[in-house]
């Protein structure tokens, strides 16, 4: 903090607390691990031969994954950054509608423009399966609104698709 001569401005450095700084990074570890388990799972589960030597292939439920928490990282940088409030299910709302639009899912006038970069990664773009009550929410929902979805799930996305968002 002082007085910056070469610039006649005031500065000030501003440095989150230690115990702040650890509670991020327990968080972010957390989700690392959330992530890594979860693609971990995908790939012990994908039946042998379904890709090519070498590749590890992400399903439907990594893909969300990836969007979910994207959304959530939004979300944190709003409330931590930005100062906005928090609007945790609007944000990841529009990061599955993100998902919805590099799958080519029609959400008619409720599209979503493409930005930040996860629709870039080729892995997240490539069709892997169906799911179907996110499908759903997204098409039955106005906009930037999320609404409730019918259960037209698969029993093996249900769980992995409600309980994504607790890392925490």
């Amino acid at each position: 903090m002082g007085w910056d001569d070469a610039h006649e401005v005031w500065t000030m450095e501003v440095v989150p607390a230690a115990a702040d700084q650890a509670r991020r990074a327990v968080v972010v570890s957390r989700v690392r691990g959330l992530l890594l388990g979860l693609v971990l799972g995908d790939v012990l589960a994908t039946e042998p031969g379904s890709g090519t030597a070498g590749t590890v292939r992400s399903t439907v439920t990594t893909q969300l994954a990836c969007f979910t928490v994207e959304g959530l990282i939004r979300t944190w940088v709003r409330v931590d950054h930005q100062g906005i409030g928090p609007s945790t299910p609007n944000v990841v709302w529009n990061a599955y509608r993100r998902w919805a639009t590099i799958q080519g899912i029609d959400l008619g006038p409720y599209g979503h423009e493409l930005d930040g970069w996860l629709h870039e990664v080729p892995a997240l773009t490539q069709r892997r399966g169906n799911a179907p009550a996110i499908v759903a929410a997204l098409k039955a929902g106005q906009g930037s609104t999320p609404a409730p979805a019918p259960a037209t799930s698969r029993a093996d996305q249900a769980p992995a698709c409600r309980g994504r968002p607790v890392a925490g």
